[in-house]
Formats: C-alpha cells, structure tokens, sequence
C-alpha cells in the first residue's frame, strides 16, 4: 500500500496542489478540526486506492492521520424526504455482567442518571 500511496501522490499530486494541500491539513490541524476529503472519480481509475494517497507532510496514508476523513465520492440518487417529526430509535447496552449500574428507562428519559446495581 506504501508504494501504490507514493505513486498517487507522484501521478495525482503535483508540488503546487501537494503544497496546498499541507497548509490546508496545517490549518487544520491547529484549529482542531477534522478534514473530510472526498474523492470523486469513475472509470479506469476508480478502482485505484486512493485512501492510500500520502500525506504531503509526513509521507504516510492521508486515510491513517486520525485529523482526516477520506471517503470516495459517489453519484446516487437524491436521499427522500422524511416527514416530522423524526422518530429516532436508540437502543443503550446495559450488560448484565461486566461490573456496570444497570440503567432503566425511566432513569434514561430523566437525565441518563445510573440507578440500580448489577444483576
């Protein structure tokens, strides 16, 4: 994967884009933010790894910087619309072995408070 990633960045990343892209990373990187790179691309070279592409800085996978999100770009149709409200399902493990509080739903719906002790 080193040397797939070293190829991209030598075909695909010219010094003036590579250079940009450092200060950019750079930026990021001080304010603390993450970066989420999308690639987009079809045919012959989509099957190319491009989470593989290095970083100009280090030399290392872009996708392995924990600052970094690569994803690949993809064409689809439009995500439906959804009607309100809302409805979100979540679901919380509470194990009955492993040492935790056992948390009810009533504690959940009243602060997310531990209440009980393990089974």
């Amino acid at each position: 994967m080193d040397r797939a990633g070293r190829l991209l960045g030598e075909s695909f990343l010219p010094a003036k884009v590579a250079g940009a892209l450092g200060e950019w990373l750079d930026r990021a990187k001080r304010a603390h933010q993450s970066v989420r790179l999308g690639i987009a691309c079809a045919g012959e070279l989509a099957w190319l790894p491009w989470e593989a592409l290095p970083d100009p800085r280090t030399g290392g996978a872009l996708a392995l910087d924990p600052l970094v999100n690569v994803y690949r770009r993809v064409g689809g149709a439009a995500p439906a619309p959804v009607a309100a409200p809302l409805r979100i399902l979540m679901a919380i493990a509470s194990p009955e072995l492993g040492g935790g509080a056992v948390r009810t739903r009533a504690a959940q719906r009243a602060g997310g408070r531990t209440v009980g002790a393990p089974r």
